[in-house]
């Protein structure tokens, strides 16, 4: 699939917004799903064609697979081995990007890296075109991820404590129903 961008002179050209949203904190062994959205920003019309590669840590991140979100007359192909992403309306425009949309996902499985280790994934050699097959620039905004301790999967109560005697069953940690007996003047 080739991208084609024709400049016409006298128009315009604008810049698209092309974003990477995804987790904030992420646990060794999950998996993961990142999402590249494209907004048109200021490009007149729309967004009719978009190009780039995702850049992410692969010694943290290990691709499993991606989705394209887009469908007809759109033609969206990811190559894993390049990281490279082509994204084209096939119509007369009429299928232009004119939101905010969601155009591919991309899901990693985290490797087992030590606590704190952040990773971004981000989108560089970005290029576009408007309705009016101007190029476009974009603006770009990735996302950082930390690798975060995995919570506790232990739900059980601590401790429990009161003041007079009179709590049946005695506590334990499994234990999730007590009774207390108090006296009538409370």
């Amino acid at each position: 699939m080739i991208l084609m961008m024709f400049p016409v002179t006298g128009l315009a050209a604008g810049t698209f917004k092309i974003s990477v949203s995804g987790p904030s904190n992420i646990y060794a062994g999950d998996t993961v799903t990142y999402n590249i959205n494209i907004e048109p920003g200021s490009a007149p019309g729309g967004v009719l064609g978009f190009q780039g590669t995702l850049n992410y840590d692969s010694n943290v991140l290990e691709y499993r697979s991606h989705s394209v979100k887009l469908s007809n007359p759109w033609s969206i192909t990811y190559t894993s081995s390049t990281k490279r992403f082509i994204g084209n309306d096939d119509s007369d425009g009429s299928g232009a990007i004119k939101s905010k949309k969601t155009v591919l996902s991309v899901t990693f499985k985290v490797k087992s890296v030590s606590i704190g280790t952040k990773t971004t994934v981000t989108v560089t050699s970005v290029t576009g075109s408007d309705v009016n097959r101007n190029n476009s620039s974009a603006s770009v905004t990735g996302i950082t991820s930390t690798v975060s301790k995995p919570p506790s999967g232990n739900n059980n109560l601590a401790s429990l404590a009161v003041d007079q005697d009179g709590l049946t069953p005695s506590f334990s940690p499994r234990e999730t129903n007590y009774e207390l007996k108090v006296p009538f003047s409370v």
